[in-house]
């Protein structure tokens, strides 16, 4: 009630803005690049329609030398780049990698994306063992890899608390 008319006026500006950032986050569920393991599509790729056009939250799988990493499409990016991924898989592939050094240069990544595998819209962090577990039933159908498939940190640390202590 001491508040002028303009600090008033900002106050409830930035209470508006920070609502409507909270119902943003609450309803996307926002992936964290240094946690999660995600890709990122070119726009176009989601223009297109019918059961093979990739949406969000598609399972994924990112192989690099003899590695597959399981991963799910996070997000659309410009049309004008193709091979983003998290910091995650980036690190993981090459820790020096960041915004200026690529974790590789050359054609030596493949995405293998799952069309329609996406399922509901997830209401928390991604779970990184079920990514997994998902990303190994979808290579499965299709005729498994020659590569294994990486266990991501906070995977191994789930599976292990699942093993009860002798």
């Amino acid at each position: 009630s001491t508040l002028s008319d303009r600090k008033k006026a900002d106050a409830n500006y930035r209470i508006r803005r920070l609502k409507r950032q909270i119902e943003a986050l609450t309803y996307r569920s926002s992936l964290v690049a240094s946690l999660d393991p995600f890709i990122v599509l070119p726009t176009f790729f989601f223009n297109e329609k019918g059961p093979f056009a990739p949406k969000i939250g598609d399972y994924a799988i990112v192989i690099h030398e003899n590695v597959a990493y399981p991963a799910i499409v996070g997000d659309k990016g410009p049309n004008s780049k193709i091979g983003e991924a998290s910091t995650l898989i980036c690190n993981t592939i090459r820790p020096e990698s960041d915004g200026r050094w690529r974790a590789a240069s050359d054609l030596e990544i493949t995405y293998l994306v799952f069309p329609g595998t996406a399922g509901s819209r997830p209401t928390g962090p991604p779970d990184q063992t079920k990514i997994r577990e998902r990303c190994a039933e979808l290579i499965a159908e299709v005729g498994g890899l020659t590569v294994p498939l990486h266990r991501w940190p906070s995977d191994v640390a789930s599976s292990e608390q699942a093993v009860p202590s002798s």
